[in-house]
């Protein structure tokens, strides 16, 4: 991972709060039951996410 080997130190809390979000999706998903486009939307914007914590300021 890129992140961790370039020493960033919010590559750790972008993982954490990523797999906490997983976590609340996978709990919530059998009430709420996203569409698949929501699921493909949150995957995305993860990713997204994930890759605009390695941009240094």
């Amino acid at each position: 991972m890129y992140g961790v080997t370039t020493g960033s130190p919010s590559t750790v809390v972008y993982l954490i709060l990523m797999a906490l979000a997983m976590v609340f999706v996978a709990s919530i998903y059998p009430r709420v039951n996203f569409s698949r486009g929501v699921l493909w939307g949150l995957a995305i914007w993860g990713l997204l996410h994930m890759a605009g914590g390695l941009v240094s300021s």
